[in-house]
């Protein structure tokens, strides 16, 4: 999962306006609280809170082609991406990012 969303620059641009923490349910006893499950205990998932720590539930993955038994599970960087401008733009302090499509190049042969 690292390496594939890695490679996604709209998500490595907005990453730098969040906090983020991979966090392993074995290793820390805190994660076994509620808010941290909000539909199971499937792994890997994206969860998204306020500065404040408050679970923003309707932070999901809303594409389309989501999983629909698993809400906070992402197979695509575009995904996380939706839900990250979703965030950004319900829960943030900054002005949204300005996000640039590639210019595609019409040459005539």
């Amino acid at each position: 999962m690292k390496e594939k969303f890695s490679k996604s620059v709209r998500l490595m641009d907005l990453s730098d306006r969040f906090v983020m923490i991979k966090a392993e349910k074995g290793k820390n006893k805190a994660l076994n609280e509620k808010k941290f499950e909000p539909d199971g205990t499937y792994v890997p998932r994206i969860l998204f809170f306020t500065s404040d720590g408050r679970f923003i539930v309707e932070s999901y993955n809303r594409h389309a082609d989501a999983e629909k038994e698993h809400k906070y599970f992402y197979v695509q960087p575009s995904q996380i991406v939706e839900s990250m401008l979703f965030v950004l733009k319900e829960y943030g302090n900054e002005p949204m990012p300005v996000m640039f499509e590639p210019e595609r190049s019409h040459l005539d042969y």
